[in-house]
């Protein structure tokens, strides 16, 4: 079967330059000629002058010498061509290919600016901005940077944020005078004036999968995935109460913290910012996506990233340099096994990436039930309008007095009695203000 790194071809034909360079821009491949797109072999009848042409072929028009030979195929005489990954991009004519699965693709536009930069060794966030100057960053975010890196053992005690300049100078974010889009989006409060699309948009999603609740989380990248993994677990995930030892009572959540944790720090390090849209984290009833532009390293798989001890590769290097600095990730390309050892010890199970049209998609299963010892209580009996308040609530974490009211045809007064009553009962409690908070069962 054709793959990401080999391409069978029924005969020669110059057309095939093209995936010839698409393998030399990737992780490399093979081509076999010869041999049809359903693996049925032909054999071909002049494999001496291909031998010569090929390799001739190829080193006019994309400047590198492919590894050529006859080979035997079911007693048919066939031509492999082994083309090596190459350390710089190899263009056709002006035009430059890539592979993607088993397809090859000629990139353009904001992909191609994309490749070029990569191919002088830039990202996309090193570009510069005249539009952002050292006294626009937050000294807050530069702070907190700071502190937390002193705490690691990570930055010297010299580091201050007195000193701007300098310190976007360690983390190799300006050019000249000049700041990088990395400055901006680690520093600015609001970076999305600068960079469109650098915030986290969460959104609580009911059984039919219609949106209920949502909220925008912006402000300087350096600080961004825990503000958002506050919000997300204060607001929105449901924690119960188990014991450990018989003894200890812990809070646990239906999602491991940890692994959200790890997960928003990824998708912030790892985004493609020229896509201009929103990391996106989607809670449903029985998951959590996390949605975020990008894509795998070239020649890597899903496979890959799961199951293999891999390099980090950051496609925002000097921005993961930052959040290491801090102490909040680590360089050995370990975020996914922490990701996973997380869930394995919530409970969770493991969970799914999807790599799509410039897109990942991470999903974290809810935590499946199971037997735990919880503390016996007893339902105490309730009056009908309080049955119904109750039920409401359980139903919708989210549904205000207002909602309640409109939903049961009690009176706004009645049903602030009512809240205050259950609430006294111990069977509810309101976490957050009136509009934007959640409610905490206790018993059902």
């Amino acid at each position: 079967m054709e793959s990401q790194n080999e391409e069978w071809k029924e005969s020669w034909k110059a057309e095939h330059l093209n995936t010839i360079s698409a393998f030399a821009n990737c992780e490399g491949g093979i081509m076999v000629i010869g041999k049809r797109d359903n693996g049925d072999i032909v054999g071909i009848q002049n494999p001496g002058k291909l031998l010569e042409s090929i390799p001739n072929t190829v080193v006019n028009k994309l400047g590198f010498i492919p590894d050529v030979e006859m080979i035997d195929i079911d007693g048919k005489v066939c031509i492999e061509i082994t083309i090596k990954k190459q350390l710089k991009l190899r263009d056709l004519d002006g035009r430059y290919y890539v592979r993607s699965g088993s397809t090859t693709q000629i990139v353009k536009g904001t992909e191609l600016s994309k490749l070029l930069l990569t191919d002088m060794g830039l990202t996309w966030t090193d570009r510069t901005t005249e539009k952002v100057k050292c006294n626009d960053l937050s000294k807050d975010a530069m702070d907190f940077l700071i502190k937390m890196g002193h705490e690691h053992g990570r930055l010297t005690e010299s580091a201050t944020s007195d000193d701007a300049p300098a310190l976007l100078d360690h983390f190799e974010l300006r050019d000249g005078e000049l700041l990088t889009l990395g400055a901006a989006l680690l520093f600015h409060d609001n970076p999305d004036r600068h960079v469109p699309g650098s915030y986290i948009k969460i959104g609580v999603f009911s059984e039919k999968e219609f949106v209920i609740r949502e909220k925008y989380v912006y402000g300087p990248l350096i600080k961004l995935p825990l503000d958002a993994l506050e919000i997300i677990f204060d607001l929105y995930l449901q924690s119960t109460f188990e014991y450990e030892n018989e003894i200890l009572r812990v809070n646990r959540y239906e999602y491991p913290k940890a692994a959200i944790r790890e997960a928003l720090l990824n998708s912030v390090i790892h985004k493609d910012y020229s896509g201009g849209c929103p990391t996106e984290v989607r809670i449903y009833l029985d998951r959590v996506e996390i949605h975020n532009q990008g894509s795998l390293p070239r020649g890597w798989t899903v496979e890959k990233l799961l199951n293999e001890k891999h390099n980090s590769s950051p496609p925002n290097p000097k921005m993961a340099i930052a959040f290491h600095s801090a102490g909040l990730i680590e360089k050995w390309g370990e975020g996914v096994q922490k990701i996973k050892t997380a869930c394995k010890e919530n409970g969770n199970p493991m969970p799914t990436y999807e790599v799509s049209y410039g897109w990942v998609k991470l999903t974290f299963p809810k935590r499946e039930k199971i037997e735990e010892r919880i503390e016996p209580v007893t339902l105490p009996e309730l009056s009908p309008s309080q049955s119904s308040v109750y039920e409401l609530v359980k139903d919708d974490n989210f549904i205000t007095a207002e909602e309640i009211a409109k939903a049961t045809g009690i009176s706004i007064s009645t049903v602030k009695r009512t809240i205050a009553v259950l609430s006294g009962k111990g069977l509810i409690e309101r976490e957050g203000n009136n509009r934007s908070g959640r409610w905490r069962i206790y018993k059902n």
